[in-house]
């Protein structure tokens, strides 16, 4: 039976890339794909668990890094990840595959294109054969809620992630239509109203979390 590891690279372990893995892991095992999902932050905070995951991924026929955007790139701890890996040059099975699935807050995936591409660099450097990825423009609305209490955009994200599984079972390079099918459309009157919303959401949460001044600017003197 072929296997696979899915890797969440968000810090927070049940919000909407935690959501996307599960997601992606029923897909896979309806198509006899056995899969396993690891946070990053669990081992970027302990070694065993590091130890643990990366052989798991030594045997993995698939490996696929669900991530969020973080300040217009990879989270540190995923950057962390794939630099450990890198260092311990770790061996790999015979046509092993990696992909990636990232999610941002805004509409337009083009930001996530620098996320794409440190992703084909990783896999080079791991010698897994890159066959793509698919970005989600819109992931923190859904704010860690399951697929299937998303209603209709819950199902085309679903619909989207069997084509893609069915992609890497038939040795396949992601389809550009999986991206069409993830692609969120909204008009663009309402850009501003929604770059308001997340602008504000993320100060909250920046509060939240002790930030007290948004305006500061601790590394100009």
């Amino acid at each position: 039976m072929r296997s696979m590891i899915l890797l969440n690279g968000s810090p927070r372990r049940e919000k909407t890339s935690f959501r996307f893995s599960q997601a992606i892991q029923k897909q896979a095992e309806a198509c006899g794909v056995e899969t396993e999902i690891y946070h990053i932050i669990d081992a970027f905070e302990s070694s065993l668990r590091m130890d643990e995951v990366i052989g798991k991924i030594e045997e993995a026929d698939y490996l696929g890094l669900v991530t969020p955007l973080y300040v217009d790139y990879l989270p540190y701890p995923v950057l962390w990840f794939m630099e450990e890996c890198i260092k311990r040059e770790i061996r790999v099975k015979s046509g092993a595959k990696f992909f990636a699935i990232a999610q941002c807050g805004f509409p337009d995936v083009r930001l996530l294109d620098p996320i794409m591409g440190a992703c084909e660099i990783f896999a080079k450097k791991m010698k897994r054969e890159w066959v793509g990825g698919i970005g989600y423009g819109g992931g923190a609305i859904l704010d860690g809620i399951p697929m299937e209490e998303l209603g209709k955009r819950g199902e085309l994200i679903t619909h989207a992630f069997s084509m893609m599984v069915e992609d890497l079972v038939n040795d396949q390079k992601i389809r550009e239509d999986v991206q069409v099918e993830m692609t969120v459309r909204i008009p663009r009157i309402l850009y501003r109203p929604l770059a308001f919303y997340l602008n504000h959401r993320s100060k909250q949460i920046a509060r939240k979390n002790g930030v007290h001044d948004l305006w500061t600017q601790p590394y100009i003197d």
